[in-house]
């Protein structure tokens, strides 16, 4: 048997065998991926319709905006790490 098939032939198969699987494999995590990004954004449009429902809900006249008091200033000093 000429050497050239004996060894190329099963190369050949191997490497398009090879191609498929890898083909077959990594086409099932990009759908798997994009089914999941299809559910979240879908999720995310009722997420804002769920938002809409409540703010026509509770209204938005029932509450008053004030700022917050600022937070009490530390007196002590923040340069603890010398050892004078």
């Amino acid at each position: 048997m000429n050497r050239a098939a004996k060894f190329g032939v099963p190369l050949v198969f191997f490497c398009v065998a090879g191609l498929y699987g890898l083909q077959q494999f990594v086409g099932q995590k990009y759908e798997r991926m994009d089914k999941q990004v299809r559910s979240m954004s879908e999720r995310r449009f009722e997420l804002q319709e769920e938002h809409k429902k409540l703010m026509e809900r509770f209204g938005s006249d029932d509450f008053e905006l004030k700022p917050l008091p600022p937070a009490p200033d530390d007196d002590g000093d923040d340069d603890d790490d010398e050892d004078d």
